[in-house]
C-alpha cells in the first residue's frame, strides 16, 4: 500500500503595505489565486501567500504584479498555511458584538453561539450580540477597520422587521450581523461562489438563516429598494456600481459605503452626491472610512 502523496500548492508570494492590502487583495482574487493567507512584518508590511490551481497560472499572475511588490511564485506542500491563523483568531469586541470563531463555539442562550473564552468572560453584558463566524480560507473575519467600522453603526441603522441589500458580502459578517439585529430580510450579493456559501453557511451558524439569503447576482440586476444599503467595497467599485447601489435604495433609506480610505472621501461623496444622495456622517479608524448617506 503506497504511502498517501502530500498536496503541494503553487503560491504567488508579495509583500505590500497596509495601505495597499485591500487593494492588492482585490487584485489578486481577480488574477485567480483560490486563497489568501496574510502575514504581518515587524515593519508594519504584510506579506500575502496567494494559492492558485496550477503553475502556471501563478507564474501568469506574477507578470502582471508590479516589482516594487516583489512578487515569488513557490510551491507550499500540504495546505496548512491557508489555516494556520485560525489558531490566532481570538474573540473580537466591534461594538456591541462579539464574534467568535465558529470552531470553538458552545450554544449559550436561544440563536446565540459563544466559545469557552466568551462564556468565561466577565465583560459579557445581557445585551451584547454574539456572532458566530468561520470566514472560511480568504474571507473577512470582522476585524479589518472598514468592516469594523460598519458594525458599530448597524445597531443605530437596523430597525427590527426592515430591508437590507449587503453588497460585496463577502464572508457574510455584516449580511448576518444586520439579521441578528432584526433585520427580517437581508440579501447579501457578491461575485464569488465561494463568498455565497460562506455567508450562507454563518447565517446558518448564528440561527438567521430564514433571514438571510446569498446569491452572485450582480447588483445591477438586483430588484426592489431596501431600506438599507451596505457596500463595503473598495473605492473603485463603489465608483463603478454608484448608479446601481443608488437605485437600490428606498426613498427615506440609507446608505453605508466602506472599504475606502481618507484620500478618496471627497471623491466618492461626489459621486453620490450627483445621484442625488446626502451624506449624514462619516467615521473613521486610521485610514479607514466610512460613509454614511441618505435618500
Amino acid at each position: 500500500m503506497s504511502a498517501a502523496v502530500e498536496p503541494t500548492w503553487p503560491t504567488v508570494r508579495v509583500t505590500v503595505s497596509v495601505r495597499e492590502l485591500d487593494w492588492v487583495s482585490g487584485e489578486l482574487w481577480n488574477l485567480g489565486t483560490t486563497g489568501i493567507a496574510e502575514h504581518p512584518l515587524p515593519n508594519g508590511d504584510v506579506t500575502l501567500v496567494c494559492g492558485f490551481p496550477s503553475e502556471d497560472e501563478a507564474v501568469s499572475a506574477l507578470s502582471c504584479l508590479p516589482m516594487s511588490w516583489h512578487p515569488v511564485v513557490d510551491v507550499v506542500h500540504g495546505a496548512e498555511w491557508l489555516d494556520a491563523w485560525r489558531e490566532h483568531f481570538p474573540v473580537t469586541r466591534i461594538g456591541k458584538f462579539l464574534l467568535v470563531p465558529a470552531w470553538k463555539k458552545t450554544v449559550g442562550r436561544p440563536g446565540q453561539h459563544r466559545s469557552e473564552a466568551v462564556e468565561r468572560s466577565p465583560n459579557l453584558g445581557p445585551d451584547d450580540i454574539v456572532l458566530a463566524l468561520d470566514p472560511g480560507r480568504a474571507f473577512g473575519t470582522g476585524a479589518h477597520p472598514s468592516t469594523a467600522l460598519i458594525l458599530e453603526l448597524l445597531p443605530r441603522l437596523v430597525t427590527p422587521g426592515m430591508s437590507v441589500l449587503d453588497v460585496g458580502c463577502g464572508s457574510g459578517v455584516l449580511s448576518v450581523a444586520a439579521a441578528l439585529l432584526g433585520a427580517s430580510s437581508v440579501l447579501g450579493v457578491d461575485i464569488e461562489d465561494e463568498a455565497v456559501r460562506v455567508t450562507r453557511a454563518n447565517a446558518a451558524l448564528s440561527n438567521v438563516l430564514s433571514a438571510v439569503v446569498a446569491t452572485t447576482t450582480p447588483v445591477a440586476a438586483v430588484s426592489g429598494t431596501y431600506t438599507l444599503v451596505l457596500a463595503n467595497i473598495l473605492a473603485p467599485v463603489l465608483v463603478a456600481l454608484a448608479e446601481h447601489i443608488v437605485e437600490r435604495v428606498a426613498p427615506g433609506g440609507h446608505v453605508v459605503l466602506a472599504g475606502l480610505i481618507d484620500t478618496q472621501v471627497d471623491h466618492i461623496t461626489s459621486v453620490y452626491e450627483a445621484q442625488g444622495l446626502t451624506l449624514e456622517s462619516t467615521a473613521e479608524q486610521g485610514i479607514w472610512r466610512c460613509m454614511v448617506l441618505t435618500r
